[in-house]
């Protein structure tokens, strides 16, 4: 789940009291297996145990906090366990990441998109976004003050149901719409007109060809992935999926961010820094795909899917057409 903050000043020095931080060379890169001209290497910043501690005393839904975890509360007694790290891929633009992973019960399948529907709605909470804000300031050197919340919020979930197969795929055949529903507005009882369900459904269809017993629907917003622990077990091609759609979900927000807040010709945009646009390969994942994911075309169509409901192609034409700016 990104969360994206900007600041014009960074202190160093209370960064380091709270993160570890290093190039996180191998991150992207061998998770897609990129050459050096597509490479997108930030620094990654992984807590202290100091961090969790911190927000555990001044934060009431975050308690046990020991070592390098901290448990985030659900209400009416349930957990989740919680892990933070950001990102930084350019002076000034940080992204803020948080897991959160818990066993929500459920009386019989039916009834998952009710029974994670409460926990999601938790998640897009404003709470839950201040205690993201707070992990971000001091990502950001801040301690008193949040940064200012300069992008979009990111929501992935993943469920998975320990049922057979067919069980499942019988429930997605006939549950899709209120699985929609959960995806665009945290509620299954809120069923979208049905021309917007096929539209969301239809928006990913070349990711859903593999298998019935998993669905992937994907957009601006976020994703959501219903699958079978069985299918994951069964077909390797699905044991880091989720994390795949994250990251790359996480640089096209980045992207789009980078291009939307570029300095115009007239000066920089106010409240934001100048963006330099040969931190990234810009150019080559927006125009060129399938040269980045030569060796994954899984990878490619996830990509292309967020990369056109993020709208990079246009807002890069923009740039050129607008203010004369070639990306690299």
């Amino acid at each position: 789940m990104p969360y994206f903050f900007s600041s014009e000043e960074r202190s160093t020095l209370h960064t380091g009291r709270y993160f570890n931080s290093k190039p996180a060379y191998n991150g992207f890169v061998q998770e897609f297996d990129l050459v050096s001209r597509h490479a997108i290497t930030p620094t990654r910043y992984t807590p202290k145990p100091y961090v969790y501690e911190n927000l555990a005393v001044h934060d009431p839904p975050v308690v046990n906090a020991k070592g390098s975890e901290m448990h985030y509360s659900l209400g009416d007694g349930q957990f989740a366990s919680l892990h933070v790290q950001a990102d930084e891929f350019s002076s000034g633009k940080i992204v803020v990441r948080a897991k959160l992973a818990t066993r929500i019960p459920y009386a019989e399948i039916g009834a998952v998109p009710s029974s994670t529907s409460a926990v999601l709605r938790e998640i897009a909470s404003g709470r839950f976004r201040q205690l993201m804000k707070k992990v971000g300031a001091l990502v950001g050197g801040s301690k008193e003050t949040p940064l200012g919340n300069s992008g979009r919020i990111s929501i992935h979930t993943k469920i998975t149901v320990p049922e057979a197969e067919d069980v499942v795929a019988k429930f997605l055949s006939a549950h899709t719409a209120d699985l929609v529903a959960l995806h665009i507005s945290r509620d299954p009882t809120l069923i979208p007109d049905p021309r917007l369900s096929l539209a969301v459904v239809n928006a990913a269809d070349d990711l859903n060809l593999k298998s019935e017993s998993q669905l992937l629907l994907l957009n601006a917003q976020g994703s959501t992935l219903l699958l079978a622990d069985s299918t994951t077990r069964r077909i390797p091609f699905y044991h880091n999926r989720f994390e795949r759609v994250a990251d790359l979900s996480e640089i096209a927000l980045s992207m789009q961010y980078d291009l939307l807040h570029r300095e115009r010709s007239t000066g920089p945009i106010q409240n934001h820094p100048e963006v330099d646009l040969k931190s990234m390969p810009y150019k080559s994942w927006i125009s060129y795909p399938q040269n980045v994911f030569h060796t994954s075309v899984s990878n490619q169509k996830i990509w292309q899917v967020v990369s056109k409901a993020l709208y990079l192609e246009s807002i890069a034409e923009e740039l050129f057409e607008v203010d004369g700016i070639a990306l690299p």
